[in-house]
């Protein structure tokens, strides 16, 4: 009896370890590789695998571990777990994120509004049509070649449904 219980013990075991194996080498990478590199980092969990929230908790223990990073590398990984979050359907902590991707300043000349972007997501996120149809105007006004503009129009598009579905129609 006590070799089955031994035995199931280890089967359940090594999943986990395995599991912890991954993360720890996930966390020892470079932001770039972590971050940026295609099946790399968290996206191997979030992208690949769909394990939203595991994908965004590594993203977490990345940024824990790694704080001799820049605020703007900060920012876009902050980004990225509160867009796994909203994948997953976990709003709440999502919007915990917030805070973290603004640009503050704004660089001169930007490719994308990426604060009004930021605006529009959570507007979305917390279900205010009026904040997100204005900052979808600003965008509009200022750069209408803007590539966030589609994922905002998609939010507009899909007001009420979950951010999975809205971020995902124009994919």
């Amino acid at each position: 009896m006590k070799t089955i219980v031994l035995a199931l013990s280890l089967i359940t075991l090594f999943p986990q370890a395995k599991a912890d194996d991954a993360n720890s080498a996930a966390l020892a990478l470079s932001w770039q590789e972590f971050d940026q590199t295609p099946h790399s980092g968290w996206r191997a969990i979030g992208e690949d695998a769909k394990r939203y929230q595991e994908a965004a908790a590594l993203i977490e223990a990345y940024l824990a571990r790694h704080a001799e990073l820049d605020q703007s590398l900060k920012g876009i990984l902050h980004w990225h777990a509160l867009q796994m979050l909203a994948t997953a359907g976990d709003t709440a902590a999502a919007l915990k994120h917030i805070p973290f991707t603004r640009l503050d300043p704004m660089p001169p000349n930007p490719s994308v509004l990426w604060n009004d972007y930021v605006d529009a997501t959570e507007a979305f996120l917390r279900q205010d049509r009026p904040k997100l149809l204005a900052a979808r105007e600003r965008i509009a006004r200022n750069k209408p070649d803007d590539a966030n503009l589609p994922f905002v129009d998609a939010f507009i598009s899909h007001f009420g449904e979950p951010y999975a579905k809205a971020y995902g129609a124009t994919k």
